[in-house]
């Protein structure tokens, strides 16, 4: 599970990436600057372990009164009962778990989509302030240029 998890990630990150490249190509071609971007690193948890539980069938009190039991009698009669309930325990233990890992892998790659989406989203309004402010982006170019070295500082501070 974790491998799919890791490939959900891997795409995520090549289309952001891919959006980044057509940005900085669009950049160049407009405003003549190179531009790089923020860098996004999308981070993916792996899910807790299942809940997997056993019904009262298992959990018997026997062994309070084991000694009474003549066992070499009950031992055919248990084991055709344990053995009728095994079945069902794997069957619904085995749902359960696939019930809970769809869902928390389907919860890791909408975060994954979520973060993905709201980084190019304020990368994007990022550029558009700066772009927008001024009614000619020619005259701005240099003070674009400090603006966007400026941010990649504070980013490699960051980290």
């Amino acid at each position: 599970m974790t491998g799919f998890l890791f490939r959900a990630q891997a795409s995520v990150d090549r289309s952001v990436r891919a959006f980044q490249d057509r940005l900085a190509k669009e950049i160049e071609r407009a405003l003549g600057m190179q531009f790089a971007g923020a860098r996004f690193e999308a981070q993916v948890e792996e899910p807790s372990h299942p809940d997997v539980r056993l019904s009262p069938t298992f959990d018997t009190h026997f062994e309070l009164l084991w000694f009474l039991i003549p066992m070499v009698l009950f031992r055919p009669l248990m084991y055709r009962h344990f053995l009728r309930r095994l079945p069902w325990e794997a069957e619904k233990n085995l749902s359960r778990v696939a019930v809970q890992w769809a869902d928390a892998v389907g919860g890791v790659i909408d975060g994954l989509v979520r973060d993905a989406s709201g980084f190019l989203d304020r990368e994007l309004s990022t550029i558009e302030g700066l772009v927008g402010a001024s009614g000619s982006a020619g005259a701005r170019a240099e003070e674009i240029r400090v603006s966007l070295e400026e941010l990649f500082s504070l980013e490699s501070a960051i980290r």
